[in-house]
């Protein structure tokens, strides 16, 4: 795909953003989460400490992402699996993970900023299974990244369902 876009004229980088930590991420993700849904012990001035965390890291990212139109990422860090049982556990270089945390160890960041986000299929595994791509937008440009997302769509050729489905 980063080819493609080339020839179309777009400038295609590899970056990792500086002070962005995906791990202080989710813990402070999950924080939030069980506080707002009653699930955890901690108090008013750790939530609010957490909310601070949270404005942080939005700020880390929105600084990050002026730079670019868009950023691309993978979704999970595997290639889509058949349809299994909820809160099965899922392999990953062999070791099992709790599905959550394997499913979304990649969009808790953009969950957490509020950073609109559309996944597209990139390409398809061996098996014939989606591999997805996660196009993030700056927070509040939705509709630009709606023609950035339709524009790549004609890229990759959309979705194509996979064998047997």
């Amino acid at each position: 795909m980063a080819l493609s876009l080339e020839n179309l004229g777009c400038c295609i980088e590899e970056h990792n953003p500086p002070n962005l930590d995906v791990t202080v991420a989710r813990e402070t993700y999950s924080e939030i989460l069980r506080f707002e849904f009653g699930l955890s012990e901690i108090n008013q001035q750790q939530y609010e400490h957490a909310l601070h965390k949270r404005h942080r890291i939005i700020t880390d990212l929105e600084s990050f992402l002026s730079d670019w139109d868009v950023w691309l990422c993978p979704v999970v860090p595997i290639a889509a699996f058949t349809h299994r049982p909820s809160g099965e556990p899922i392999e990953i270089d062999g070791k099992q993970f709790p599905d959550l945390k394997a499913i979304g160890a990649y969009t808790t960041l953009f969950n957490l900023a509020g950073n609109p986000v559309i996944v597209l299929p990139l390409s398809q595994s061996q098996k014939g299974l989606p591999i997805g791509v996660q196009v993030v937008g700056r927070r509040g440009s939705d509709m630009r990244l709606i023609a950035i997302a339709e524009t790549l769509t004609q890229i990759t050729g959309g979705f194509q369902p996979p064998p047997g489905y």
